[in-house]
């Protein structure tokens, strides 16, 4: 995996670290994917996790067009790297995004963000795989937010079909691994 990607809604809710925590008798060599983070309205703040350990752990920040300059000096002083670009809708930051991280050589992004973005993703026809995990505990009622957001689709029959790529058990956790059908006829 070359980078982890959230956006602003992920930073403000969660606060997260964005870091793998892979067991250390796996036996792969240490390797630090770039944290990075999709910034249409504002950039993160100076006491967040990704923010004060930005210079420890590289921090990359994709910021649209109504991202003010001195917000994104701030952050590079912070210690993060800063891109902006000209799009600010969410579909055309997202393209733009995709093409900055190609430029860098970037292919494997895993999305770990809300509803809004991952919808955003999948709107614009950008994920591969989708990896849901499901643990032994309920959550939820009935005005809570499905995991993808976006314009989304309606209709069963509209959907698209996903293809069963793999299931694995982390003790009482099971991850499911599905990949859309153009991914599955690549592999």
């Amino acid at each position: 995996m070359d980078g982890i990607l959230t956006g602003m809604g992920t930073v403000r809710s969660d606060n997260p670290m964005l870091t793998a925590r892979l067991p250390t008798e796996i036996g792969m060599p240490h390797r630090i994917a770039q944290r990075i983070i999709l910034c249409r309205n504002s950039v993160p703040d100076a006491s967040t996790q990704l923010m004060e350990s930005a210079r420890s752990i590289p921090v990359q920040i994709i910021a649209g067009a109504k991202i003010r300059d001195e917000d994104l000096r701030a952050s590079k002083d912070l210690g993060a790297t800063c891109t902006q670009v000209r799009e600010s809708s969410s579909s055309d930051l997202i393209t733009a995004a995709l093409r900055e991280l190609g430029k860098q050589g970037m292919t494997n992004i895993l999305l770990e963000a809300g509803g809004n973005l991952l919808g955003g993703f999948a709107d614009a026809g950008e994920i591969d795989e989708f990896h849901v995990y499901i643990g032994p505990i309920r959550l939820g009622n009935q005005h809570a937010p499905g995991p993808l957001g976006g314009a989304g689709i309606d209709k069963i029959r509209d959907a698209p079909r996903l293809q069963l790529y793999r299931t694995d058990c982390f003790g009482e956790d099971v991850k499911i691994v599905y990949r859309t059908s153009a991914q599955s006829k690549n592999h």
